[in-house]
């Protein structure tokens, strides 16, 4: 008899826990946030709609190959220069064919 109750108990442990973690993670999977309508993005930003890292991102403002502006001690990339940035590699690969 003690051992059914402990038994239950740990079932209803195990049934309440489960609850709780599966109604503490997100029910959609993560998304960025909404930056469609802002007119300047972070590098992190910018990397997000590249579909490339925050890395990538510094090599090619390095490299000239995405324009930047300072605002004080943060950079910010134009989303026109990212769109630029985006044709340009879209011209360069019909220009390569």
């Amino acid at each position: 008899m003690e051992r059914n109750r402990n038994d239950r108990g740990a079932s209803l442990f195990a049934e309440t826990f489960a609850g709780i973690a599966a109604a503490s993670l997100p029910m959609v999977e993560q998304r960025p946030p909404m930056i469609s309508n802002r007119l300047l993005l972070t590098v992190e930003e910018a990397g997000q709609l590249l579909g490339v890292g925050r890395t990538t991102v510094y090599q090619l403002i390095g490299d000239g190959e995405i324009r930047t502006v300072k605002i004080g001690r943060s950079r910010r990339v134009a989303r026109c220069d990212l769109e630029a940035f985006v044709e340009q590699l879209r011209a360069d690969v019909a220009t390569a064919r």
